[in-house]
């Protein structure tokens, strides 16, 4: 052990000593600026986010980022599988590593090839059976982890990676897991002996501790490693005098139980990045590329199939899907369905997929491609809020999609929900501020005293209503602010709520309600709102009531951007009537009065804003059009 680990492992000691809960390894950062911590869970012991298996049991950090150098990734360690979970223990979080295994004729051609990933993506932690190469030094040990804080040098490739491989093993077996970002960038490992990591990774898949305790746990692992793995036989040892050290500074090492309190969703989701692959586009008039987009050849063969019957002057012009003039390739795009109208996703993604790089897509049960299969061919993200219980409409919980989306961690800077029969303009919502909340209703939605059904206006609340779903959801909604009520002591967020609805609306008991099928949070709302809105979740509160009082009870009218709107109920609209009566709405919802409709049918596809004369350059200009109820 050499003078600088021995003096780093007293530094642990005595910082371990002090109480702290977290110890952050930086290989040499030169400013405050230079350390880089996880976008989304430092300092949290548990967590919800995306976890992620593999059937090879190797992590693939190129393909999970949407990198354009995947090809350069060892091509067996591809396909992952994702699920949604709560309560993860994220103990050591770290920088992603990818091991550079370039093709010999990518060698021989001096290849180089630009690094470029989809940071936006979200965080992802690793599933127990699932080993990641991961950065050993810029890397961030939580309390209940600090026994695999390293204290010895490994300079050797294989060794570190073998080395990683067995903390990994250790979380799994105190039922912990390592979290992975990317940092900046992600780091290159070579000159790395794959047999090696080979033969490491298949003696600690066939290994156990059925004993409880860690340290002898440790020591089982220690006695049974293969002599011929390490070049460097004295890591274990060292980490072995690491552990002692710690159990004399009454350190409480963890108990070894792999049963976790992790709950996941049951199915795996859909998640696809930006694939930073396919082609950029670089205008005179803008300084930077444009950022990729995914689908673009499906894009342009569905606009193309559009058009069809449209006349010849129109149809005959391509717009340009990947330079639009305006782009939010910082926000994400929630699109949600009500029932499984998921053939329509093609036209969605003509209209939306330009303007929104990031698009996560949400209904009430999971895509299946075999009932899809010209989704085949798409490259999205799709998660299910599940099935809408008996005697409730049709996607009334359907907010779900939000709390699901905020769980995932985009490192985005806000979250934009757009029921799928809704049609927005985003010429007329590129001016609203980012770092506030948009709503169609703002300080003009309604609000009612729950328990006496009656509305509230001009300073009164003894106005009959006649809105139906106040009268359907009292009982959900008494639960609700009662439930509330009991929990205000354990929660800051929760007591805020009722405060500001008794200041703001005169009474703990006067709620709000309104149009809720599009508003915009955010990101730092978005943890809170999930929390209150899984609430009303809790209860199968109506959506149109969840979401209007959770915006009063977390967004000053000072930090609300107010979305004007129409909404129609005439099936006969068509694209030109609608840009003449509609010109200065920024939403635009059809809503047929009959829902027999199960699949885009002629009059639909015409309906949409591509093929008409307001329509002749739509990624120029504003788009109006209208979209069958779902």
């Amino acid at each position: 052990m050499s003078t600088n680990t021995v003096l780093q492992a007293e530094v642990f000691l005595y910082v371990i000593k002090m109480g702290a809960e977290a110890i952050y390894i930086h290989s040499s950062p030169q400013t405050v600026n230079d350390i880089i911590f996880p976008k989304n869970s430092v300092l949290q012991y548990t967590m919800n986010g995306l976890t992620v298996s593999s059937k090879n049991g190797y992590f693939n950090p190129l393909e999970h980022w949407g990198c354009n150098y995947t090809h350069l990734y060892p091509q067996q360690v591809k396909g992952h599988s994702y699920k949604l979970c709560t309560g993860l223990m994220t103990s050591i979080q770290a920088e992603s590593k990818y091991l550079h295994v370039q093709s010999k004729e990518a060698s021989e051609e001096n290849i180089v090839v630009s690094e470029s990933c989809d940071t936006s993506s979200p965080d992802v932690v690793m599933s127990s059976g699932t080993y990641a190469f991961f950065h050993v030094e810029n890397i961030l040990y939580m309390r209940d982890a600090f026994w695999g804080l390293p204290t010895t040098e490994v300079n050797d490739s294989s060794d570190a990676m073998c080395f990683s491989f067995l903390i990994q093993k250790l979380l799994w077996f105190t039922g912990r897991r390592l979290l992975l970002h990317t940092g900046r960038s992600l780091h290159t490992l070579k000159d790395v002996d794959t047999s090696k990591i080979q033969i490491c990774r298949s003696f600690l898949d066939g290994i156990n501790c059925e004993m409880p305790n860690f340290t002898a746990c440790f020591a089982k692992l220690c006695d049974s490693f293969p002599a011929d793995v390490l070049n460097n036989k004295h890591v274990l040892k060292f980490q072995m005098k690491w552990l002692k050290a710690l159990e004399v500074n009454d350190y409480q090492l963890p108990n070894i139980h792999p049963e976790t309190q992790n709950k996941c969703d049951p199915k795996e989701l859909i998640y696809t990045p930006v694939q930073h692959k396919v082609s950029y586009r670089i205008k005179k008039w803008r300084v930077n590329p444009f950022p990729p987009v995914n689908n673009i050849a499906a894009i342009r063969t569905t606009y193309t199939n559009m058009c069809e019957g449209a006349d010849k002057k129109f149809s005959s012009i391509q717009p340009d899907f990947l330079a639009p003039w305006i782009i939010w390739e910082d926000v994400l795009l929630v699109v949600v369905f009500n029932i499984p109208l998921y053939d329509i996703i093609p036209y969605i993604e003509v209209l939306y997929r330009s303007f929104f790089p990031h698009v996560l897509y949400c209904g009430p049960s999971m895509l299946e491609y075999v009932n899809f299969t010209k989704l085949r061919s798409y490259n999205i993200s799709f998660v299910a809020y599940g099935a809408t219980p008996v005697g409730h409409f049709l996607g009334s919980f359907n907010y779900k999609c939000l709390m699901m989306a905020v769980e995932m961690k985009y490192d985005v800077r806000g979250y934009l929900v757009v029921a799928d029969d809704l049609l927005f303009i985003p010429q007329k919502i590129k001016q609203l501020n980012l770092e506030k909340a948009w709503f169609p209703a703002g300080n003009h939605m309604k609000t009612a005293d729950i328990k006496t059904l009656r509305e509230c206006r001009l300073g009164m609340c003894d106005f009959h209503t006649h809105w139906r779903w106040w009268v359907e959801y009292q009982d959900a909604v008494l639960k609700t602010l009662q439930d509330m009520e009991s929990r205000r002591n354990e929660s800051l967020l929760i007591n805020k709520c009722l405060k500001t609805l008794s200041n703001l609306n005169h009474s703990e008991f006067h709620v709000n309600g309104g149009y809720s099928d599009i508003f915009y949070i955010p990101h730092y709302l978005g943890d809170s709102f999930a929390q209150l809105l899984a609430l009303f979740h809790e209860h199968n509160v109506f959506l149109e009531i969840a979401i209007p009082t959770v915006f009063r009870c977390l967004v000053p009218d000072t930090e609300m951007e107010i979305l004007q709107g129409k909404q129609t109920r005439d099936s006969q609209v068509t694209v030109d009537q609608s840009a003449t009566r509609y010109a200065d709405a920024t939403t635009l919802t059809r809503r047929e009065t009959t829902r027999t409709f199960n699949r885009p049918s002629t009059s639909f596809i015409t309906g949409f804003p591509v093929c008409g004369n307001i329509a002749t350059e739509p990624w120029k200009g504003a788009h109006i059009g209208h979209m069958h109820d779902s």
